[in-house]
């Protein structure tokens, strides 16, 4: 006989735990077992439980204390006020004119020259769908290449969303995380986990969905803490 291997747990910590919120949208999309956490106090009532997120109002923060089943708990709370961050709102043409005008705002004020060529600085666009996001990394994709030419031969826009495979999230998501395709275009399937410090802007080509997904979305921004933009 091998024995037996016992595991001494002396916390236990859940991040993004809004999910747990079971009316939350990003919990029913991509952490469904999410509200099935309580498990864990009905279980181990006596292993301290440590939920943290970065996203929770009044109402969300109570539908957290009760799907985990804690009693009695410690609230710390921070403001959500990041003063880095610059938010904007521009009124979006219609059509093709959409993209259009977003290439130019990106070239005048997320641009810097390096030499002869111009280099676009890292930043996030968010669709609503999959179709959406392809269609709008293809047409920006073509118009940067009109302006820009096609440089060293690789994609400065690529798009990322949840039916693409794992390996091609994956490999996106290596590409965008190390500096070599700047801009991605992507619908909520990108994000969750995601802390990378230089990202200039966050541009929600789409109405989000809601206020608490929104400050997720837009807080992935100006990480560190220079002036980053939401638009």
């Amino acid at each position: 006989s091998m024995g037996s291997w016992y595991v001494y747990i002396c916390i236990m910590g859940i991040g993004y735990s809004f999910c747990s919120d079971g009316t939350c949208h990003i919990c029913a999309d991509f952490r469904p077992s999410y509200t099935k956490l309580s498990y864990f106090k009905s279980s181990f009532p006596t292993v301290p439980i440590l939920a943290l997120t970065a996203t929770a109002t009044a109402r969300v923060q109570h539908d957290v204390v009760a799907q985990l089943g804690l009693q009695s708990c410690l609230l710390f709370r921070s403001s959500f006020n990041r003063p880095n961050l610059r938010y904007e709102v521009r009124k979006k043409p219609k059509g093709a004119k959409a993209v259009e005008e977003m290439g130019e705002m990106l070239l005048s004020k997320f641009s810097s020259r390096l030499g002869s060529k111009r280099r676009l600085q890292c930043g996030i666009i968010y669709c609503a769908t999959t179709k959406k996001c392809e269609d709008v990394a293809e047409n920006l994709e073509s118009y940067l290449e009109e302006k820009l030419g096609r440089g060293n031969g690789t994609r400065r826009v690529k798009h990322y969303h949840g039916k693409l495979s794992s390996e091609e999230r994956e490999q996106v998501q290596n590409e965008w995380t190390n500096g070599d395709v700047p801009i991605i275009v992507a619908t909520l399937a990108f994000g969750m986990g995601i802390n990378k410090a230089d990202v200039r802007f966050v541009i929600h080509f789409c109405v989000p969905k809601s206020l608490e997904g929104y400050l997720q979305e837009s807080g992935r921004a100006g990480r560190d803490g220079l002036t980053a933009y939401c638009i």
